[in-house]
């Protein structure tokens, strides 16, 4: 297996790439999240390749890629276009006249269903439940905090559900996604996607089949009308999206308050006549670790946590492609795309399973590494 390690890596070895400040990380607490190394395709256990995309790219498949990713890549293309609604038509557009396939589905689409899988989810719970749905946080609870497996919500990822969407078109799937660590959700959940690539990646496609010339020729008809699945739904403030601040609009509480620790970690305070709540949003890994060490073992007052190992979520991962993301710039271009999305009882059906968590073996090496 080769690994190819990012130069902030190299550059500054005790620095997670995840954090912008040096914190001390043990290789025990290192998750090999792929935030800082991206594998080849045994680390993944996908037939992942850049280069077969590159060389050969396949016809008739299902393509799905994240808001957050045609986010990023419309901040790079930005002085093209009057609004992002414009940049994502001709994006599309371009998909489909290049490569052609059989179905383009955005992460957003889903978003919806699984909001309010979600909340039905916390209404039933009977302990503390925690977010599941940042990869990176998830794979280091099974691998540290295994005492809270149980708390993790069993709600599919927005890739998983498509992928579960997908699947009965039969046809290779392509999942272009904002983030290293979404590779992980692949080969476990009964999920099987042939091909996951981030961003960064995807740029190296489109460049490679001159996107550039083709949004530059006015001869190219980039305005066709997209579809309801291939159209980016309207983000939550703050993150990509809050599952917290949903619960909150569907609990419509008579009294809010919250207690703004530090921007990476937020407590919230509900009352609806007499029923309480309390949520906590986390930023960043090393306040993920920090709250496992205190409450894997102990009792917690929280009723949900959403916790994301980037700051600012979704929207903070290392892998994006350099410029700002300004996701309330963005939403503010998305006022007409608020429609609430929700899939017929076949998709719920798709969707109903439970995802499964399990506990890494500890095993014991002694070795020396130079940081």
């Amino acid at each position: 297996m080769s690994f190819n390690f990012d130069k902030k890596i190299l550059n500054n070895s005790k620095t997670c790439v995840k954090l912008d400040k040096e914190i001390e990380i043990s290789l025990d607490d290192c998750i090999s999240c792929s935030g800082c190394l991206s594998s080849t395709d045994e680390a993944f256990g996908s037939t992942y390749s850049l280069n077969l995309l590159l060389d050969d790219f396949p016809k008739d498949i299902a393509i799905i890629i994240s808001s957050v990713s045609k986010t990023n890549l419309y901040i790079l293309y930005k002085k093209y276009f009057g609004t992002f609604t414009d940049f994502e038509r001709a994006l599309i557009n371009f998909i489909r006249i290049t490569f052609q396939p059989q179905k383009i589905y955005d992460l957003s689409y889903f978003q919806e269903t699984q909001l309010c899988m979600a909340y039905k989810e916390f209404i039933n719970r009977k302990n503390m439940l925690i977010s599941s749905f940042c990869p990176g946080s998830t794979l280091y609870i099974e691998k540290k905090a295994p005492e809270l497996l149980e708390n993790l919500s069993k709600v599919f990822t927005l890739q998983q559900m498509s992928y579960l969407h997908n699947k009965a078109l039969n046809t290779t799937t392509l999942s272009i996604v904002h983030c290293y660590d979404k590779k992980l959700e692949n080969n476990r959940d009964n999920i099987k996607i042939e091909h996951i690539i981030s961003t960064k990646e995807f740029i190296k496609i489109l460049r490679h089949y001159k996107f550039d010339d083709y949004i530059l020729d006015d001869s190219n008809n980039k305005n066709d009308e997209i579809q309801k699945n291939e159209i980016s739904y309207k983000m939550y403030e703050g993150t990509v999206y809050s599952f917290i601040d949903y619960f909150i609009s569907k609990i419509n509480p008579t009294k809010t308050s919250e207690n703004i620790i530090n921007k990476e970690f937020i407590e919230y305070f509900i009352e609806k006549e007499e029923i309480k709540y309390k949520f906590l949003k986390i930023y960043r890994l090393n306040n993920i670790v920090n709250f496992l060490n205190k409450y894997k073992n102990a009792k917690s007052t929280y009723d949900y946590v959403e916790m994301y190992a980037c700051v600012g979520s979704c929207s903070g991962g290392s892998v994006l492609e350099d410029g700002e993301m300004d996701i309330r710039m963005i939403n503010n271009e998305f006022e007409f795309l608020t429609e609430k999305v929700l899939h017929n009882s076949m998709d719920l059906l798709l969707f109903s399973g439970k995802r499964e968590f399990t506990a890494f073996k500890k095993k014991n090496y002694n070795f020396i590494v130079e940081w």
